[in-house]
């Protein structure tokens, strides 16, 4: 799964690295995003790609209260356009969700030591996403999306059994267009960090820090 991730970038440097008009929206750079955080998502086609703030945890059309967001921050790829939640996002309502890593505990004996996990250049690149409006009036209107998530890649499999589907540059817009789930980004790296990070008040690029050991 996909609980915690960063996006350690400004709101600029976001909008030009996906082409994306500039808009001014109150963002800081982010290092322990936890579910239900409003954060910057990626939504339409090329040459009309558009910038905006939604809540991690997908909250479908059809949903009597925004609550069942809590229970929809990950749809996994193999199932997403059969479960109920989630498919008519998956046909029509995709999106680009920026990140510049993400954590995952590893469980030794009765603890669970937090690693973060990253491409190689550091680049900010994006999770294949859904997303969705749910309300039909303000103050009610709520925008939100959902990370979808894969088998991990080779590097990281003794940590979790599942991974954020992480879209190659080059697949981003046919994500977007509708096209099926590409492979995932396969080259990352990981270190330990700090267990800083295991309480979402922290955010802080202390979190990202690694572990020194011995």
């Amino acid at each position: 799964m996909c609980g915690r991730y960063t996006l350690a970038v400004e709101l600029d440097e976001l909008a030009e690295r996906f082409g994306c008009p500039r808009v001014e929206l109150v963002f800081k750079p982010r290092y322990n995003v936890a579910p239900a955080d409003t954060m910057p998502v990626i939504t339409g086609s090329d040459g009309n790609r558009s910038l905006k703030m939604m809540r991690w945890g997908l909250v479908p059309f059809w949903a009597e209260d925004r609550s069942i967001g809590y229970r929809m921050i990950n749809a996994r790829v193999e199932t997403v356009a059969q479960k109920p939640a989630f498919r008519e996002a998956y046909r029509h309502r995709r999106c680009l969700v920026p990140a510049t890593g993400f954590y995952e505990w590893l469980q030794a004996g009765k603890n669970k030591h937090p690693y973060y996990i990253r491409v190689p250049d550091r680049r900010i690149f994006a999770f294949a996403g859904l997303w969705e409006e749910w309300g039909a009036t303000e103050p009610e209107r709520l925008w939100s999306f959902t990370i979808l998530t894969t088998e991990p890649a080779a590097a990281i499999a003794h940590l979790h059994d599942r991974m954020p589907l992480i879209l190659p540059r080059g697949q981003e817009s046919l994500w977007l267009s509708g096209e099926k789930p590409p492979l995932p980004e396969q080259n990352l790296e990981f270190y330990e960090v700090p267990t800083l990070v295991n309480r979402p008040a922290n955010d802080l690029p202390a979190c990202i820090l690694p572990v020194e050991r011995g």
